[in-house]
């Protein structure tokens, strides 16, 4: 049979090896769930519609689709691969594969392809459903359930890109990779500002050694790979771009947008800011790293004594009495590990108890030392 030979419901059913009601459902408008309810047409019309093909015999007593329209639809929802030959089958919520003729045809949204599938239309995207996303997102299964029954974006993490011909919720790959011009709307800020931790750090600055950009460093903490990183529209995964934020402060560790940071995102406050709480390091271990700010709240210091400390020409100066900032971030601030900190809180502690009393009607002097 050739593409532009035409198809029976029969000969569709025949060929796939599934009962005559499964390929009967495709051919009349059942909406599989209520996001699917306003679906003007059926679903091998809905393909033949993105495919720009006349369907003319579809409302015939006996109906028929080309050919074509049979493979597109087929592949969109993991009965064929890419190349038109017949798939394995499909991966139950088990994740175990279950045969073609053995998906029960009122239940087939309940089962996923095991491979990506490809959108009818001339762009051909791939699609990814839930097992995909979890196998490249490494979140438990579950979890990505519980996000593609979100209609919008939850915490950091995309609502699907839509519902496929069966009604299974799937996303685009490039849905998990953003442009700077995404960062920057997502966050409320100017593309400037994006663009500034996408470039390798001058010459110069207070971390001329860094070999790399902000977003770089945090990939490459993650062992992630940012091929796009370098194209002429950069792309960054989402995941790096949320760990970043979390890096830095924009968001909390459950990837939401720190409320106060927002606030004064939109009243366009301008100069450089602290974190509101402690951030997470990215990487493996994700530690939480004190700004001056919390340092102060974890030691007792001001905070203008901290920020004396934390300059680097106090540090290399050999005569402090507090630790060094363990680092610099990605914004070239400096901070501390809680354990730095609280191992300054001890000795000092210690110190004092040491120290001997004072004559009475001496007024002790205060100090930060």
């Amino acid at each position: 049979m050739t593409s532009k030979e035409l198809m029976s419901l029969s000969d569709m059913a025949h060929e796939l090896g599934v009962a005559p009601e499964a390929v009967q459902r495709w051919h009349h408008f059942a909406p599989d769930s209520p996001e699917r309810s306003t679906r003007p047409v059926s679903a091998l019309k809905d393909v033949a519609a993105a495919m720009e093909v006349a369907v003319p015999k579809a409302d015939a007593k006996e109906p028929r689709y080309p050919r074509d329209v049979f493979v597109a639809f087929c592949k969109a929802v993991g009965y064929m691969d890419e190349v038109g030959s017949l798939t394995a089958g499909f991966l139950d919520e088990a994740g175990s594969v279950v045969a073609q003729d053995g998906v029960e045809h009122k239940e087939v949204d309940r089962f996923v392809p095991v491979a990506p599938t490809i959108e009818p239309g001339p762009e051909q995207r791939f699609r990814y459903y839930v097992n995909h996303v979890s196998e490249f997102t490494g979140l438990p299964h579950s979890a990505v359930q519980r996000y593609a029954r979100c209609e919008r974006a939850a915490l950091s993490f995309p609502a699907p890109d839509g519902l496929d011909e069966v009604g299974r919720p799937f996303w685009y790959l490039q849905t998990f990779s953003m442009s700077l011009s995404d960062m920057a709307q997502e966050l409320g800020l100017p593309r400037q500002t994006v663009q500034k931790w996408h470039r390798a750090p001058a010459a110069g600055r207070a971390r001329p050694t860094t070999p790399v950009s902000a977003l770089k460093a945090v990939a490459e903490a993650m062992s992630m790979a940012v091929p796009e990183a370098d194209a002429r529209e950069p792309r960054y995964p989402r995941d790096v771009f949320v760990a970043f934020c979390k890096a830095v402060g924009y968001m909390d560790e459950g990837g939401n947008l720190v409320p106060e940071l927002q606030e004064r995102i939109q009243q366009k406050k301008r100069g450089r800011w602290r974190p509101v709480r402690p951030t997470i390091e990215p990487g493996p271990q994700e530690r939480r790293r004190y700004y001056i700010n919390h340092a102060s709240e974890v030691t007792g210091l001001s905070e203008q004594s901290l920020r004396v400390w934390a300059t680097p020409g106090v540090q290399a100066s050999g005569t402090r009495s507090f630790p060094a900032p363990d680092g610099l971030d990605e914004m070239d601030r400096p901070y501390w590990f809680l354990e730095t900190l609280q191992g300054y809180k001890t000795r000092r502690q210690r110190a004092e108890r040491r120290l001997p009393a004072e004559p009475k009607g001496t007024d002790s002097a205060d100090s930060d030392a």
